[in-house]
C-alpha cells in the first residue's frame, strides 16, 4: 500500500497521518503496550518529516530514509529531553512494526527484519549526533545554549520568549556566535579518525603483574642501567653533554648506536650517538637522574618507586613531550610533521586501544598520518607530495619505535581484512569471516605487518585516553541481570567490554547454568549475530570451553561450532558435517546485508574473492536451501552488488526459489 502526498496537499496529509496515528494507537493498546503516547508522538512526527522533507510517501521506509530522519534531520531540528530522545529509535521501529503488521509497508520498503536491526545498531551514533552541538541547527542551538543559561521558554507563555530574545540580543556578537555554532572552536585534525569510536574497558592486572610487565620493559631496563652508570655522577660538558668517552661507554652499555660505535668515522661530541641522547634525555625528564653542579647523578627518589610507579612516570612524559619531540631534541628534523604526529599521539593509541588487543596493519595507520599530514602542512617548491610521504613514513617508524620502548605498543602479524567484529561493532575488529568460508576449500588470507596494544599498555593506557576526553566504559553494569541483557549489547558495545562482562556474570554462576542460558538463546533467537555470540562467549570460559561450546552442536549454530573446533584444533570426525562451516562463513556475511553504502563496499570485494575460489553456482545451491531468513537477504544483497549479469541472475532465481521454500 501507498500513501503518497504532493507538496502542497496539507489537509489530505494531515488526515492521513491522522488516522494513522489513531490506527497505531489502537494497535498499541490491543498489545497491552502501557505506554502509547511517546511512541504516537514519535510516529506523527516521523510523519512529518516524510512529508515535509522527504518523498510524501508515508508506508515506503527504506534504511536510508530511517538514516537521514534519525542521524541528521532529529538532531539539527529537535530539542526534547535525553530520557525521550534516547528512545525514539525504538519507537520508531514499533512504528515500522506495526505497518508491517498491518500490511501498510509499501514494496520498495526494506525487509522489516533489516530495519529492526539497523535502528538496534544506530542507537548509540543516534545519542551522538543528538547531543553533539556541530550537529545543531541555528534555532536549536539557540534554545540549548539559552537553556544552559537557566534562561529556557514556556510555550504557553509568550513573554517568556520575548525575554529570552531580549536577554539573547543583548549578547556580544562572539558570545552568540558561540552559542550559535557559527564559529565552532578549533578541532585537531586527527579527532574525525576517532570521533564516536566504541573503547573497550581497562585490561585488568594483579600489581604483581603490572610490576612485572613494567620492569620488563625496554626503557625501564634501559634506565636502570643509566641509573647505575650515573651513580658516582658524570661530568658533564660546558654545553650541558656527557664527555664523549662516557657517552660512547654509555652507549655500549644500552647497546644503542652501534652503527655510530662501529663506524672509522672520529666521534667529536655526544650528541652524535642519537639513541643513547634519547635515553639520558627521557631518564632526565623521568627523574631517573639530574643535574648537580656540572654532573649527571642518579636520583635516590626514584629507585625507592614500584616498578609501576617508574613506568608511570616515563609514560607520561614520553606523552607529554611526544615520541618524536623526544626523540629529536637535538639535531635536524621536519619540527612541523614531527608535532603533528606528536599532537596526533592520543588520537593513535586510542586508533589501536578500540581493537582490544588485536592488531591494525601498518599501512593503515600510515595512511592515516599521511592523509593528515598532507592536509595540514605546506609544502614548499622543493617539497613534493612524494617527498612528504616519505618523511611521514620515516616519522612514523620513529614514533612507533619510541613507543614500542615503553612497552605500549608491539609489532604482530594482523588480518588485514578488517570485516565485522563478531562480539563488537562492524569494522573494528579483525574477525574471521573469509577465514570460516574459505576453510573447507583450503584457502587462507594472507598475513600481514601491523601494530597492536600490549597488555601493559591496554592495563596503563585508560587513564591517559580519559584525561584526553575518551571514556573508558566499567565493567559490571549487568552482572546482576539475565545473561539476554548482555547479549543484546553486542551491535552497542565494544567486542571486549561485552566479552568482561560475560565473564563477570559467569563467575557468579554454576558451568551448568551458564550453558542452559547459552543453549536456550540460541534455540529462541532469530539473530546470525547472537548464535555466533554465544559461540564465540562460551569458548571464553577456560577449562570449561570446549564443554560448553559442545553444548551448542545440536543447535543452529553447529557451524559455528564446528568453526570454533577447527580453530582450536579440538574438530573430530563425528562433529563435522558437510557445508554447516560453509553455510556459518555465509551467515556471517550476512550480518553485512543491511543495505547501506558502507556494508555494501563490505561485501562487494568480498564476493569477488569469494567467486575466485568457487563457482557462483555452488554457493547458490547452498544458500536456497538453507530456511533461515539471513539467507535470503545475502542472496538479495548479491543481486544488489555484484556487478556481474549472470551472477546477479543465478542470484534471482535462488532468491525465488528460497522464498518458495
Amino acid at each position: 500500500m501507498v500513501m503518497r502526498f504532493d507538496p502542497g496537499d496539507d489537509a489530505g496529509f494531515e488526515a492521513a497521518r491522522d488516522a494513522l496515528v489513531a490506527q497505531f494507537v489502537g494497535w498499541l493498546q490491543q498489545r497491552r503496550t502501557a505506554e502509547v503516547d511517546e511512541p504516537s508522538s514519535d510516529a506523527a512526527m516521523l510523519l512529518d518529516w516524510k512529508f515535509n522533507y522527504g518523498d510524501g510517501q508515508l508506508t515506503s521506509w527504506t534504511l536510508l530514509h530511517l538514516d537521514e530522519y534519525l542521524l541528521e534531520w532529529y538532531p539539527r531540528k529537535v530539542m526534547i529531553p535525553q530520557d525521550l530522545a534516547q528512545r525514539t529509535p525504538a519507537n520508531t521501529s514499533l512504528f515500522m512494526v506495526f505497518l508491517a503488521d498491518q500490511g501498510l509497508m509499501s514494496r520498495r520498503s526494506s525487509s522489516l527484519a533489516s530495519i529492526e536491526k539497523h535502528l538496534r545498531q544506530i542507537e548509540a551514533p543516534f545519542l551522538r549526533a543528538y547531543n553533539d552541538t556541530s550537529r545543531h541547527g541555528l534555532g536549536k542551538s539557540m534554545l540549548v545554549g539559552m537553556e544552559s543559561l537557566g534562561l529556557g521558554f514556556d510555550p504557553g507563555d509568550p513573554s517568556s520568549l520575548e525575554r529570552m530574545m531580549d536577554t539573547f540580543n543583548a549578547l556580544s556578537f562572539e558570545e552568540r556566535g558561540r552559542m550559535m555554532g557559527i564559529e565552532p572552536a578549533p578541532q585537531s585534525p586527527w579527532e574525525p579518525l576517532v570521533n564516536g569510536i566504541d573503547l573497550p574497558p581497562a585490561h585488568r592486572l594483579s600489581q604483581a603483574d603490572l610490576d612485572a610487565a613494567a620492569a620488563a620493559t625496554d626503557v625501564m631496563q634501559r634506565f636502570v642501567a643509566i641509573s647505575a652508570f650515573c651513580q658516582p655522577g658524570r661530568k658533564l660538558t660546558q654545553a650541558g653533554r656527557l664527555t664523549v668517552a662516557d657517552g660512547t661507554a654509555l652507549a655500549r652499555l644500552l647497546h644503542s648506536d652501534e652503527e655510530a660505535l662501529a663506524s672509522d668515522r672520529k666521534i667529536r661530541s655526544s650528541d652524535e650517538l642519537g639513541a643513547m641522547s634519547l635515553w639520558v634525555e627521557w631518564a632526565r625528564l623521568g627523574g631517573v637522574v639530574r643535574t648537580l653542579k656540572g654532573a649527571l647523578v642518579a636520583t635516590a627518589s626514584w629507585k625507592k618507586l614500584s616498578p609501576t610507579h617508574q613506568h608511570t612516570k616515563a609514560v607520561d612524559v614520553l606523552l607529554e613531550v611526544g615520541p618524536l619531540g623526544l626523540l629529536h631534541a637535538r639535531g635536524w628534523h621536519n619540527r612541523d610533521l614531527d608535532a603533528l604526529i606528536d599532537d596526533g599521539s592520543i588520537e593513535l593509541l586510542v586508533a589501536l586501544y578500540a581493537l582490544g588487543g588485536q592488531g591494525m596493519p601498518y599501512v593503515e595507520l600510515l595512511d592515516m598520518c599521511r592523509s593528515v599530514a598532507r592536509s595540514e602542512l605546506s609544502r614548499g617548491p622543493y617539497l613534493t607530495e612524494q617527498m612528504l610521504d616519505v618523511q611521514v613514513g620515516r616519522a612514523l617508524r620513529a614514533f612507533w619505535a619510541v613507543l614500542e620502548s615503553a612497552g605500549i605498543v608491539e609489532a604482530r602479524e594482523v588480518d588485514p581484512v578488517l570485516v565485522l567484529g563478531r562480539l563488537g561493532a562492524p569494522g573494528l575488529v579483525p574477525a574471521d569471516a573469509l577465514r570460516v568460508l574459505v576453510r573447507s576449500i583450503g584457502a587462507e588470507p594472507s598475513p600481514n605487518v601491523g601494530l597492536a596494544m600490549t597488555e601493559l599498555g591496554r592495563a596503563v593506557m585508560p587513564a591517559r585516553l580519559s584525561d584526553g576526553g575518551y571514556d573508558i566504559p566499567a565493567v559490571g553494569e549487568l552482572v546482576e541481570g539475565p545473561l539476554d541483557a548482555i547479549l543484546d549489547k553486542i551491535s552497542s558495545w565494544h567486542r571486549v567490554r561485552v566479552e568482561e562482562e560475560f565473564l563477570l556474570w559467569s563467575a557468579r554462576r554454576g558451568i551448568d547454568v551458564i550453558m542452559a542460558e547459552l543453549r536456550r538463546i540460541v534455540v529462541g533467537t532469530q539473530e546470525p549475530q547472537t548464535r555466533m555470540a554465544c559461540v564465540d562467549l562460551a569458548g571464553l570460559l577456560d577449562d570449561d570451553a570446549e564443554r560448553a561450546v559442545r553444548s551448542l552442536l545440536p543447535t543452529r549454530a553447529r557451524g559455528h561450532v564446528q568453526g570454533w573446533l577447527a580453530q582450536h584444533g579440538l574438530l573430530t570426525e563425528s562433529d563435522q558435517e558437510d557445508m554447516s562451516t560453509f553455510e556459518a562463513g555465509l551467515e556471517m556475511l550476512s550480518l553485512h546485508c543491511t543495505g547501506t553504502p558502507d556494508d555494501d563496499g563490505v561485501l562487494r570485494p568480498l564476493l569477488a574473492q569469494l567467486f575466485e575460489m568457487l563457482p557462483p553456482q555452488e554457493m547458490m545451491n547452498v544458500l536456497w536451501r538453507v530456511p533461515e531468513p539471513w539467507a535470503g537477504d545475502l542472496l538479495a544483497a548479491i543481486d544488489r552488488v555484484v556487478p556481474d549479469k549472470a551472477i546477479a541472475k543465478q542470484a534471482r532465481k535462488a532468491l525465488h526459489q528460497h522464498r518458495s521454500l
